[in-house]
């Protein structure tokens, strides 16, 4: 498989199939009316803090993507002895409410649009392709493809995930060539355990009626995200690149022994550069995350070999010195730095 990347790598077939942004690249958003979102016909937010900065940071997200004249706010108490299940209800019942008003309304098809009031903006938010992003995503949810969820922010550092090219069967907009959509990707993982989060999600009537009938049968039993993607493992599909994902800024009230993981590993731009690599390669997560700490490691090794060779070649023989000790005691500097972010953050990820 790496042999072939690199291949179609050094071609540039690969590359010139995969729409870029550069993470860090100062844009100027496009405004909020370039967004339509008429397609979908509920868009709810779940929250605990109708009054707090929880609510008001997440509604100036979505204020920008010219979602908040169409939210409608749904507060629910934590639960005290269980806060995933008081999770999971949250989402469940925001879903029973969706087939109470759209489903018994008559409608035969229905996209709602569930979002948590801990989300935030991507790297790729202020791209001036943002609009066509959502623009192909509804596009996608509206045609005749089976799909159950699409999500528009998940969470990417989650082992055996693979975020995969989906077929173009030319009844939607936004071909990115070569038989391949370009902003509609499909997620995958191995183990249901590897939740993606439900940070900001479409889900379909189908979808909908999927969750209610597992609700209906067995209750409570897995936090929300598990059972998506346990009753969902092959129609799932996220918005490429995703506009939305779980603000770093914004403390966790299900599991906040993790934000310190999370001040890391979410900056928006390093989702939007973590998404391109998945994106871009095709391979699961348990294949790139080993090769990047082992590709950091050698170079960490290689660098300090190098750095110890030129110290004792400047203190027995500096006249026979003719490198760049600079260049060598920077190299040494970042791929130290390099593998102590990974060692720390691997510390505190969940055991």
């Amino acid at each position: 498989a790496l042999r072939s990347l690199t291949r179609r790598c050094s071609s540039g077939q690969l590359l010139r199939r995969v729409p870029v942004f550069r993470p860090g690249a100062r844009m100027e958003a496009p405004p909020a009316a370039a967004y339509d979102w008429t397609a979908v016909d509920k868009v709810v937010m779940i929250t605990c803090d109708v009054q707090g900065p929880r609510l008001k940071a997440s509604r100036e997200a979505l204020k920008s993507f010219n979602l908040d004249g169409v939210l409608e706010v749904r507060q629910f108490e934590p639960d005290p002895e269980d806060k995933i299940r008081g999770c999971y209800m949250s989402h469940v019942t925001v879903l029973e409410e969706a087939e109470q008003t759209l489903g018994q309304g008559g409608k035969e098809d229905y996209i709602v649009l569930v979002v948590e009031d801990n989300i935030g903006v991507t790297g790729a938010a202020s791209s001036p392709e943002m609009p066509d992003v959502i623009k192909d995503v509804l596009s996608y949810a509206k045609s005749d493809r089976p799909w159950d969820v699409i999500h528009l922010g998940y969470i990417m550092y989650v082992p055996g995930l693979s975020v995969l090219r989906v077929p173009d069967d030319g009844t939607q907009d936004g071909s990115v060539g070569g038989g391949l959509l370009r902003h509609v990707v499909q997620v995958r993982v191995t183990n249901a355990q590897s939740a993606l989060g439900n940070t900001a999600y479409l889900i379909s009537k189908r979808g909908v009626d999927a969750v209610l009938r597992e609700h209906r049968k067995n209750g409570f039993r897995v936090p929300i995200p598990d059972l998506m993607a346990e009753i969902f493992p092959e129609s799932r599909f996220a918005a490429y690149p995703m506009p939305f994902h779980r603000s770093p800024k914004i403390r966790s009230i299900v599991n906040p022994q993790f934000d310190d993981l999370r001040q890391i590993m979410f900056r928006p731009s390093w989702i939007t550069f973590w998404e391109q690599i998945l994106v871009t390669t095709g391979l699961s997560t348990s294949v790139v995350f080993p090769s990047l700490i082992a590709f950091v490691v050698v170079l960490f090794l290689v660098s300090s070999a190098q750095a110890a060779t030129a110290a004792w070649q400047l203190a027995t023989s500096p006249q026979d010195f003719d490198g760049n000790v600079a260049l060598i005691v920077l190299e040494t500097l970042v791929s130290a730095f390099s593998l102590a972010f990974i060692l720390y953050g691997a510390s505190l990820a969940p055991k």
